[in-house]
């Protein structure tokens, strides 16, 4: 559970795979005591945890509703945040696929993996 929390915390801070694992080493059930091979390369920036990456093209329609498009070249599993309002489901998206998400309430806020 520390390690969890010390990884989101260092992932929020922007601090790289080599810091997080410095970070970590003292704590009881860490993957300090694992082989290097095991653990990401030092310097390595974390990704923002589940944002989607830049392939899945993302836009807002109009008020109440936006979409996503699958551009990464592999099926993607993709969610729709909206921000006070219901998020879509979990959706599989093939290579050059599109999802609309139509939402009563709230605004767009971003497009996560999931």
């Amino acid at each position: 559970m520390w390690k969890r929390l010390l990884t989101i915390t260092a992932v929020a801070a922007g601090m790289t795979a080599g810091s997080v694992g410095a970070a970590v080493a003292g704590v009881p059930g860490s993957a300090a005591g694992l082989p290097a091979a095991s653990m990401p390369a030092a310097g390595v920036p974390l990704a923002a945890a589940g944002t989607a990456p830049a392939c899945i093209k993302r836009w807002v329609n109009n008020s109440w509703s936006a979409s996503a498009r699958n551009d990464c070249g592999k099926n993607m599993y993709v969610k729709i945040i909206i921000n006070n309002g219901d998020d879509s489901g979990c959706r599989g998206l093939t290579p050059g696929a599109t999802m609309t998400h139509r939402h009563a309430t709230g605004s767009y806020d971003k497009t996560v993996t999931c």
